[in-house]
């Protein structure tokens, strides 16, 4: 049975404080200890390493930023709630076509 992704948190921070005093034959070795046992791509072991809690300068202030936890943007609606009705109800009385059937209706 492989790692909890609680514990391959905190593996990744670990070896990360490692890999980054690292010389280039070692941060190879290092990478593929990581691998090993985390089972995790090399591309993305490699990412992860390289920009765990990486230092940002805005503005004459240091930011500690984790790159791995990413914020989902909301995505803005296409259609209001009105238009959708609408939508759907033609798509219901033309007996639910979908987007192939349309394209050739249409042209």
């Amino acid at each position: 049975m492989g790692l909890t992704m609680k514990e391959r948190k905190s593996v990744v921070s670990e070896i990360a404080k490692r890999y980054k005093k690292a010389s280039k034959k070692q941060k190879g070795i290092i990478l593929d200890e990581l691998i090993a046992l985390t089972g995790y791509n090399r591309s993305y072991a490699s990412f992860l390493l390289s920009s765990h809690e990486k230092i940002v300068r805005m503005n004459n202030r240091v930011l500690k930023v984790d790159l791995t936890m990413k914020k989902k943007k909301k995505k803005s609606k296409y259609y209001d709630d009105d238009v959708k009705k609408a939508l759907i109800k033609v798509w219901d009385v033309l007996d639910c076509p979908c987007g192939k059937k349309v394209k050739t209706c249409s042209s």
